[in-house]
């Protein structure tokens, strides 16, 4: 199997979630909201037929709500963001996967089958994006690492997706651009997940 599919996961349990989301609703409240965002991504990520690899925060807990899944741990690296993401696309590489992705778990709108058409894009382009209705993105993939792409980005940010496409232009590589989507970091964002709040 050559494609793998990175879930970036922050745990619960030692950890804040949804920080900015909190601020206004409370942190029990957001957390209510961050687990149902993994239980969705969970039954969207079990239908893919690529390797699954679940990269923790703050560390890999042994037995969760992941362990019903055919699914590997991985530890997040230090750093930002940006080197989190490098890192682990460099970790599946060396293993010798062809095509990687890295999808978080905040987006209630993301299917299994937006995943699969960014394992497709791959065939024919160098990356693919599914940018966020916000700036950033709720997907990326690639078929070998590319640390500037990772570098220099005011992550959280409403510009991460039009940086990362003129560090691909840059760097001229090809790139495919999914369906936009939204996710979940702020009060606004919570009525794109309603349907799974009843």
């Amino acid at each position: 199997m050559k494609d793998c599919l990175i879930i970036f996961y922050k745990v619960p349990e030692l950890s804040p979630v949804k920080t900015r989301l909190a601020s206004v609703i409370g942190q029990s409240i957001a957390e209510k909201v961050y687990l149902h965002l993994v239980d969705y991504t969970q039954n969207q990520v079990q239908r893919l037929d690529c390797k699954l690899h679940v990269y923790y925060f703050p560390e890999v807990v042994p037995i969760d709500s992941w362990s019903a899944y055919n699914v590997n741990k991985m530890q997040q690296s230090n750093g930002d963001l940006g080197n989190k993401m490098h890192t682990s696309f460099c970790d599946c590489f060396t293993l010798g996967f062809d095509k990687v992705i890295i999808i978080g778990t905040d987006c209630p709108e993301i299917k299994a089958s937006h995943i699969n058409e960014a394992f497709a894009a791959l065939n024919h382009t160098d990356a693919v994006i599914g940018p966020a209705a916000d700036g950033g993105y709720y997907l990326i993939g690639l078929k070998s690492p590319q640390l500037n792409l990772f570098t220099d980005i005011e992550w959280s940010s409403a510009t991460v997706t039009q940086k990362t496409i003129e560090k691909l232009n840059d760097l001229s590589l090809s790139y495919t651009l999914l369906e936009t989507l939204h996710d979940v970091d702020v009060v606004e964002d919570l009525k794109f997940m309603l349907k799974f709040l009843d």
